[in-house]
């Protein structure tokens, strides 16, 4: 009786390891997922500020896409 006890325990030790490695995963590729969608965030925000923000240029429209290669 004392074999199964002391198997039942080594299985649930077992058991709390791969959950810990499991979720210390998921954890690792929730922060991956949101540093990527944030990375992504910021650089469109730099993009559209920089098509709407910038300096106009004399004689161009302000929103003319194709004025921000001169």
């Amino acid at each position: 009786m004392k074999a199964i006890r002391n198997a039942i325990k080594m299985r649930k030790v077992e058991f709390m390891a791969l959950n810990q490695v499991y979720h210390q995963y998921l954890t690792s590729v929730k922060q991956k997922t949101i540093s990527l969608w944030t990375d992504i965030f910021q650089s469109t925000r730099f993009v559209f500020r920089m098509m709407f923000t910038r300096p106009t240029v004399s004689g161009t429209n302000q929103f003319d896409i194709g004025a921000l290669c001169i």
